[in-house]
């Protein structure tokens, strides 16, 4: 049996128990995909008691966990070491109960991008794309927008996180941006927002106010839902993509891992946002 889970905190909003699961049932595992509230500073401590157990196979991590994990791990991919990031947590197959970790994260956000460009934005080197925040979700976009894009611009709230997002990028030309020049995001061709629900109203009323608006707004933070922020954008006739797209197709390459089991990733990946349209519509 498959035991894993979902660690961070807040915890109990979390989707990924619904799309791991649902998951699980349409593979025909054998496995339960639990949430569990971890803080920040008892990661190491859970690790432990994990590796004592003997039960785990691997962990999905959310905040304040993500920068946490890295000096935790046996062994960290390249791009989560970059970005100084990882959401994502494998215990080795044999006995060493070593564990490995990697951001998924960069892999939804190439997803995303993909939508965007179905739904009517071509994403080239002629593109401006804009990343609202500086955490580790924002790094992961930077990521994987690094070389598909000329330029990406940041706007940032944390001015001691400026080194890190420098780190990310190594093709495209890097500006960040202060808090207070917000309202230019949203003239960009692409725009990720990555800050938490306490900046909504800011986000919300900087819409309103930008000189000019355009593009596909990427909302990653899901819960609540529908959220604000991008409900105003749609108001404006432009096209939107929520946060539950983000979160499930990063879940993919981990259901992939933690199950062993090859899938085709656009059928996975339509049963998995009705299952969760279903459970948000309860």
């Amino acid at each position: 049996m498959i035991r894993a889970a979902v660690l961070g905190s807040p915890i109990s909003h979390s989707l990924s128990p619904v799309i791991h699961n649902r998951a699980y049932k349409e593979l025909g595992i054998d496995g339960r995909f639990e949430a569990i509230e971890v803080k920040k500073g008892e990661l190491a401590e859970f690790f432990t008691r994990a590796k004592n157990d003997g039960n785990w196979r691997g962990f999905s991590l959310t905040m304040p966990l993500k920068e946490e994990v890295i000096g935790l791990a046996d062994s960290v991919d390249p791009a989560a070491r970059q970005i100084g990031s990882a959401n994502y947590a494998l215990f080795a197959s044999d006995s060493s109960q070593k564990f490995s970790v990697s951001s998924t994260d960069t892999y939804g956000f190439s997803w995303v991008v993909k939508k965007a460009e179905a739904i009517g934005k071509n994403i080239s080197t002629d593109s401006k794309v804009s990343v609202i925040g500086a955490g580790a979700t924002a790094r992961a976009a930077i990521y994987a927008l690094d070389g598909l894009v000329a330029e990406i611009e940041v706007i940032s709230r944390s001015a001691h996180r400026e080194n890190a997002i420098q780190h990310c990028v190594t093709k495209s030309s890097l500006s960040i941006r202060p808090w207070a020049e917000l309202a230019t995001a949203f003239s960009c061709d692409l725009i990720i927002n990555t800050t938490p629900k306490e900046t909504t109203d800011e986000l919300v009323a900087a819409m309103k106010s930008a000189p000019a608006r355009a593009g596909v707004l990427i909302d990653a933070i899901y819960a609540p839902a529908p959220r604000a922020t991008l409900a105003q954008w749609r108001t404006f006739d432009l096209p939107g993509i929520d946060g539950v797209d983000l979160l499930i197709a990063q879940a993919l390459p981990q259901i992939s891992g933690m199950t062993g089991k090859d899938f085709d990733l656009n059928q996975m990946y339509d049963i998995l946002r009705r299952e969760v349209d279903l459970h948000l519509a309860k």
